[in-house]
């Protein structure tokens, strides 16, 4: 009565069968139907997967005789599950508060402005915008101050 060892790979998980090697298919059928909680599935085994006969013809094949042996049994659901979808959260938007936080900055005699941008994937193009129009001359400022000729 030596024992087999099988790879079980199933739509839930995978385990690890022991049959005896003389016990008869349909004994093999009842451990994965116990351990997967399935009724009607078939499998499949080796490389290329090759369909394993479950029938009524097969049941009373001693499992020696499938040369089964260290293989991975592949169980595929007969009866498909029934598709189960979560509804789908209503889409709300953010609401959007104006805030203007701003800080006094004297070293440079003017104010740092935080702006809050709506959360919509153009932040940066807004704030950018934003800037370039707002800040203009300080830009000016800048460049004249930077790209003074020595």
């Amino acid at each position: 009565m030596p024992l087999i060892q099988l790879r079980l790979r199933a739509p839930d998980g995978q385990a690890r069968l022991e049959i005896d090697d003389s016990a008869p298919l349909q004994d093999l059928v009842a451990l994965i139907r116990e351990r997967t909680k399935l009724r009607n599935f078939s499998l499949k085994y080796g490389y290329p997967l090759k369909t394993l006969d479950v029938g009524p013809t097969a049941q009373d094949t001693p499992i020696r005789e499938l040369s089964l042996r260290g293989e991975t049994l592949v169980v595929a659901p007969l009866d498909p599950p029934a598709p189960v979808e979560p509804p789908k959260p209503k889409f709300t938007p953010k609401g959007i508060e104006p805030d203007e936080t701003s800080l006094e900055w004297r070293d440079r005699g003017g104010y740092l402005v935080l702006r809050v941008m709506p959360d919509d994937n153009s932040c940066m193009c807004m704030a950018s915008s934003s800037n370039a129009v707002r800040f203009g001359l300080m830009a000016d400022f800048t460049r004249r101050r930077l790209c003074k000729p020595d």
